[in-house]
């Protein structure tokens, strides 16, 4: 969602299930909240900016990626609570998975602290030999291929929702439904192709290696 959609990383780590319309038509996923540290403790809150709230059609694989996610989760649930029910048998105490309604849970169900994602991604990224590049620059290859997909500047600055044309120098913005359903038709083109913002440098091997960990890092 990060990298093919632009949303922040509070808005990835904050969408929920209630808010994900994956049959609609078009399929989209509406950011209402997101996840953000406030001193030492995770909070809840709306988006940084009105713009940010809007609703971010998603593609067919992504929807794929998203109900692949909470069959995922759904087994980690199970999982979760058979093992509390054994430990309360023995005696121990133990809690239920928690229903928090977050896409992207821990093994609990709890949210992800938004840090931990950033770590899990500079780890990936280290491991493929990439130069240094952080997880808030996925939103500028999400920049990419909408520009890639739209065709046309005018149509770019439509479904970034913004003024000036998509670069990484602009502000990412939520792509609006009516311009970004022509370019959601398409599959996303991924984002670590040869000569590409993240897999310039990298070998055919290297971006498939990198790409099927992070497809599954982060459907996971």
């Amino acid at each position: 969602m990060i990298g093919h959609h632009g949303l922040r990383r509070g808005e990835a780590v904050g969408a929920g299930w209630d808010n994900a319309h994956l049959d609609g038509r078009p399929a989209r996923l509406d950011v209402l909240s997101e996840i953000v540290m406030d001193g030492s403790q995770m909070i809840e809150t709306a988006p940084k900016t009105d713009q940010s709230m809007a609703a971010v059609v998603v593609d067919r694989e992504t929807v794929q990626v998203l109900k692949e996610r909470r069959r995922q989760q759904r087994a980690e649930r199970k999982a979760w609570n058979a093992q509390t029910a054994e430990k309360r048998q023995h005696g121990d105490e133990a809690y239920d998975w928690l229903d928090t309604g977050k896409i992207w849970t821990a093994e609990d169900g709890s949210w992800i602290h938004p840090d931990v994602v950033s770590r899990e991604f500079d780890r990936i990224m280290h491991r493929a030999g990439l130069p240094p590049i952080n997880l808030r620059d996925l939103r500028h290859c999400a920049a990419g291929l909408v520009k890639r997909a739209a065709g046309t500047s005018t149509t770019r600055r439509r479904s970034c929702g913004t003024a000036r044309s998509c670069s990484p120098r602009t502000r990412t913005r939520r792509c609006s439904p009516s311009t970004k359903r022509r370019s959601s038709r398409r599959p996303p083109r991924p984002f670590l192709e040869r000569g590409g913002a993240l897999g310039h440098g990298l070998s055919r091997r290297g971006q498939q290696e990198i790409g099927e960990e992070l497809g599954q890092w982060l459907a996971g």
